[in-house]
């Protein structure tokens, strides 16, 4: 490399180098009290004829590329979810039930948007232009703490940890039309919270009608998508 700073994990991976552009570590920029913030956590509300309740939270963090990771505060029942992005930096974490949830937003670095101070204490890398912004630093020892990832799970899956975070996204896996009013719905790929791990779950159905009691309908009736979304567990 050229002048600058590269660090690299004890297998040789690359954690940090200055001389490259467009590969960004993702640093916390808000979150529940557990994770480290100072947001109220999430409770979601029972099942509604069905339909799954979707809580809005307003994370304050309005960044484009902020990524929505969330755990419950008890896993006893298997707590299911998903999340859709909002606007001005707010999600809507939809659930299988009453559940409580914390919850962390992380940004890159050059989004967190503090500088060091006198006084603060902490390793900062600022990139190779030799400004020394807030959009200028690729990582900030100070006070943001970085991601940790604990593992990916493409399509169907499932990694062991008893205090993993996971990303929250909405992936469509299947779609069935309304003949009426009860049995339109969409299947959704979800994250599923257990006492020892955290699973990625094939196409749960989340009811888009105003009642639960529709049989599953046969093969023909839906139109899948084939995709197997990946999804991210870390650690707070």
């Amino acid at each position: 490399m050229g002048y600058g700073i590269s660090v690299l994990s004890a297998s040789g991976a690359t954690q940090i180098n200055t001389d490259v552009t467009g590969r960004n570590i993702y640093q916390f920029a808000a979150g529940s009290a557990a994770a480290g913030g100072v947001g109220n956590q999430i409770v979601t509300n029972a099942q509604s004829g069905g339909t799954w309740v979707t809580e809005l939270i307003n994370t304050g963090v309005t960044n484009t590329n902020a990524l929505f990771f969330v755990r419950p505060t008890s896993t006893s029942g298997n707590p299911i979810c998903y999340a859709y992005r909002g606007s001005s930096g707010t999600f809507g974490l939809t659930a299988d039930g009453i559940y409580t949830w914390d919850w962390a937003v992380f940004v890159p670095a050059t989004q967190v948007g503090n500088t060091p101070t006198s006084g603060d204490y902490g390793l900062v890398v600022y990139d190779s232009t030799g400004n020394t912004g807030a959009s200028n630093i690729v990582f900030n020892g100070f006070d943001a703490k970085a991601m940790r990832i604990k593992g990916s799970i493409t399509g169907s899956g499932s990694i062991s940890t008893t205090s993993g975070y996971a990303l929250q996204q909405q992936k469509h896996s299947g779609v069935k039309r309304s003949d009426s009013a009860t049995d339109g719905f969409v299947r959704t790929w979800c994250t599923e919270f257990t006492s020892s791990a955290i699973n990625h779950v094939i196409a749960r159905t989340v009811f888009l009608a105003s009642s639960g009691s529709n049989p599953e309908p046969e093969p023909s009736d839906v139109f899948n998508l084939p995709a197997n979304p990946t999804t991210l567990i870390i650690e707070v």
